[in-house]
């Protein structure tokens, strides 16, 4: 712990960053150095959940639609890009990734979990009945991607 005898907002930040580059140093000299917190999630390819044809890419979309549920449509979007990059070895076309985008839409669509304007729309008295066709939308447009993505090439 130390103390900085000022006032100025700029002259307590400079001594600040001094005095710990310069403990970093000493802990650098001494051959140590400091831990970082961190968590590596490692998946595995299972062809049992994902298989590799367009059932798989298919189920994937499914799942983040159902994540995407009970999650921020952004959040649900990134996840399943990142298992996506991981089931498909990295071979993800860009309509795929329209379609994962798609699937995070339609999965949020009517829920109000996770969803700011969704959930600003229930507290106004909006019914349930009248966002089915949000869900009708975003159906079909995963299924437009999909399609897309499936059959064309890269």
């Amino acid at each position: 712990m130390y103390f900085v005898r000022t006032t100025d907002a700029d002259e307590f930040a400079q001594v600040k960053e001094e005095i710990n580059f310069k403990i970093m140093e000493i802990v650098r000299r001494n051959e140590s150095d400091f831990a970082y917190p961190s968590t590596s999630i490692y998946i595995e390819k299972n062809p049992n959940l994902l298989p590799d044809d367009w059932k798989g890419g298919f189920g994937l979309l499914i799942m983040i639609a159902i994540i995407s549920s009970f999650l921020d449509n952004i959040a649900a979007a990134m996840i399943g890009g990142a298992i996506a990059m991981v089931v498909f070895n990295g071979k993800v076309h860009i309509g795929y990734i329209a379609a994962i985008v798609a699937a995070s839409n339609a999965g949020g669509a009517g829920s109000v979990v996770g969803d700011t304007t969704t959930t600003m729309m229930w507290i106004d008295g909006v019914a349930a009945a009248d966002v089915t066709h949000a869900y009708a939308a975003s159906i079909t447009a995963i299924l437009i991607f999909l399609g897309y993505s499936c059959y064309s090439t890269t």
